[in-house]
């Protein structure tokens, strides 16, 4: 994104927004953590996508942090890039991948075969003394594609074996309009010790910003999904009906339910086609359950 763009807001029509909402510019010390070997990244790699090639790349220049403003000019958020690895990986399209890989404006041209990567890996501890796991986080979008609908983007989530050799389970399904994911959190919601994954993605496009959350427990070394739900709304399409709002965790009422009720800071700019001088706070909560079966497809 462009600083032209940038001083538009967030509207910039339906393009690839690579952005970070680490839940709303919060920061938590996390046990999980951030696995820095460059050959175990690449073993992951070469775990999700077979007989391809694979090969570190550059942050793309478009990759700038920009902040959002109400149209009172309340800085409402700053988005900036999470993820520091991307990577090259060329290979064979599956049939998942078709859409995105396609090219709307020539059909004879075929799909393509190269990605544009960006995946973070977490070595996930269990508690007492549980074997550990690796977290693999990635989105993706195909070069040289044009598909029918903008912004095409695949996001997915592995859960692998410590040593990189084996997937125990995945987690493939986006928001409608998915462009990138916005945060990895691993957070302590009950004061237990086990880290619960909490991930964020865009779902930005025309006159809308949007960010949907995701809570999942990684017990038994399997993704079970809590919870889902927004924690960013920003759409001023039609001012009568414009709305925009930020959920920001609650790490201590959270607590306190002793995980049961999840626990947010609601942050109030606009709600009903009404503009706020001050934005207003309040608190919400959802329990465990909340936003399921995820649908959101």
């Amino acid at each position: 994104m462009s600083a032209n763009d940038a001083n538009r807001g967030p509207f910039v029509g339906c393009r690839f927004l690579y952005v970070a909402l680490v839940l709303l510019n919060l920061s938590f010390a996390s046990g999980a953590e951030l696995v820095t070997d460059h050959d175990t990244r690449l073993r992951v790699l070469s775990l999700v996508f077979p007989n391809a090639r694979i090969s570190d790349a550059a942050k793309p220049k478009d990759d700038q942090p920009f902040s959002v403003t109400d149209p009172l000019e309340h800085l409402v958020i700053s988005l900036k890039s999470g993820f520091e690895h991307y990577y090259e990986v060329v290979g064979p399209v599956a049939k998942e991948e078709e859409e995105p890989a396609s090219d709307i404006t020539d059909l004879n041209k075929g799909f393509s075969d190269k990605r544009q990567v960006r995946m973070e890996v977490y070595r996930w501890k269990a508690p007492k003394g549980g074997e550990a796991v690796l977290v693999a986080v990635l989105d993706y979008l195909f070069m040289g594609a044009n598909p029918a609908r903008c912004c095409r983007a695949i996001g997915k989530v592995f859960l692998l074996s410590s040593a990189a050799d084996r997937l125990l389970d995945s987690f493939d399904k986006m928001p409608y309009a998915f462009t990138t994911f916005t945060s990895v959190q691993f957070i302590d919601l009950d004061g237990s010790g086990a880290e619960k994954l909490l991930i964020s993605a865009d779902t930005s496009g025309a006159a809308y910003l949007g960010v949907k959350s995701a809570l999942f427990d990684l017990a038994k070394r399997r993704l079970t999904l809590l919870v889902s739900l927004d924690t960013l709304v920003f759409y001023e399409a039609e001012l009568e009906k414009v709305a925009i709002h930020t959920l920001t965790l609650d790490e201590r009422q959270t607590i306190r339910s002793k995980g049961k009720r999840i626990f947010f800071v609601k942050e109030t700019f606009a709600a009903k086609g009404k503009l706020f001088s001050k934005p207003l706070k309040s608190r919400v909560s959802f329990p465990i359950g909340y936003g399921l079966p995820l649908d959101w497809q």
